[in-house]
């Protein structure tokens, strides 16, 4: 399958594959009560199969540079360990960037709060 007829994905799921239960095909999402299917795990035909429900489908997959789907449990330990390091490293520095921009706005309203001229009463 190639990028151009992959899934259109309408929204990004924020949970990590690794904090939900299940094994290498599918797990399940606490937060929004639904399967999530491997997409990469799966061959032509279930793909076909999933995507043509009329249901909500959940899905994550690994899109080589070629625009194929590949399993990361088909890789060697090390580049599969690179490719969760560069995962994790992505989800704590995007967490990391909203926190502290979530702070900033924070002391920007407290300092706007504390700049406020106050009346006094004699």
């Amino acid at each position: 399958m190639t990028p151009t007829n992959s899934p259109r994905i309408e929204t990004q799921c924020p949970k990590a594959w690794v904090d939900m239960v299940g094994d290498s095909k599918q797990r399940y999402c606490e937060d929004c009560k639904l399967h999530v299917h491997n997409y990469s795990e799966m061959d032509e035909d279930s793909r076909r199969k999933l995507m043509s429900s009329n249901e909500r489908v959940c899905i994550r997959y690994y899109l080589a540079p070629d625009g194929s789907f590949f399993p990361l449990e088909g890789l060697s330990p090390v580049r599969r360990a690179f490719i969760n390091f560069r995962i994790g490293f992505a989800e704590t520095l995007l967490s990391s960037l909203i926190s502290f921009l979530t702070f900033l706005r924070r002391c920007r309203g407290i300092e706007e709060a504390s700049t406020k001229p106050v009346s006094r009463r004699p």
